[in-house]
């Protein structure tokens, strides 16, 4: 019985961590095919606007904002291919040499941006290097957990460029552009020639809403993610700081 209990739990762990993989997939692409949506439908107003001599001078706006927020929506593509391939790689003991080069090369860039945290001090209660009974763990077994906790903090990592990525859409094409739609739209009531455009502005005014919607309500928790990227790393450095010691001991004997 204790078996099968043992076997059902870690199908259990490793359906629930399936399915959470699932649902950052189905919302990564997701958000991608409404970006594409809310690019088109840019691209239609761009077209209209300059086909429509009573919005022309809109339109030096309209090609600026739209070029930007195109060239941020590739970058942004970028980053959550990154995700996505960090998502689901495979990590093992092997890759212990790339995944220490990318906690050490975080911490560089922490002390370059005058943000240090305190790790790996002997006042510590409880050490991640430590099993439940307070034993040190051996080698093998803090290289394991080492690499278990470097990837997630890679993972968490690529998140959060991610949400960063979105937050910058936001503000430098979402937010532009809907503001642009609603002057345009303002131009409706005073200037008759103008409503021949509106179609196409309304349908980007719309999706231009959802997208601003949708981002704000995605990025709420980048300040909770931060944190346990900063948590993650401090418990990437403890474990390094255990494997050095552990390798010394092993030296000497």
């Amino acid at each position: 019985m204790i078996v099968v209990f043992i076997v059902a739990r870690k199908q259990d762990l490793a359906m629930t961590a399936v399915m959470a993989m699932m649902k950052d997939t189905v919302i990564l692409f997701g958000s991608i095919t409404l970006e594409i949506m809310d690019i088109v439908s840019d691209l239609v107003v761009l077209i209209a606007i300059n086909q429509d001599k009573s919005l022309e001078k809109y339109m030096s706006y309209y090609a600026l904002f739209f070029g930007t927020g195109t060239a941020m929506f590739l970058c942004h593509v970028m980053m959550n291919a990154l995700y996505l391939i960090r998502l689901f790689t495979k990590v093992d003991v092997e890759s212990i040499a790339g995944l220490t080069k990318s906690v050490l090369d975080r911490r560089s860039k922490k002390k370059k941006g005058g943000k240090t945290a305190a790790v790996g001090n002997d006042s510590r209660v409880h050490s991640i290097g430590l099993s439940d009974s307070g034993e040190a763990l051996e080698l093998n077994h803090l290289r394991r957990a080492f690499c278990e906790n470097a990837h997630e903090a890679k993972v968490l990592e690529a998140r959060v460029n991610r949400i960063m990525g979105l937050l910058a859409l936001l503000f430098f094409e979402d937010i532009p552009m809907l503001v642009l739609n609603l002057m345009v739209v303002s131009e409706f009531t005073t200037n008759p020639v103008a409503g021949r455009s509106s179609t196409p502005i309304l349908l980007s005014m719309t999706i231009g809403n959802m997208m601003v919607a949708f981002k704000a309500s995605s990025t709420t928790g980048i300040g909770s993610m931060r944190q346990a990227l900063a948590l993650k790393q401090e418990q990437c450095l403890q474990l390094l700081a255990d494997i050095g010691k552990s390798e010394a001991l092993q030296s000497q004997t």
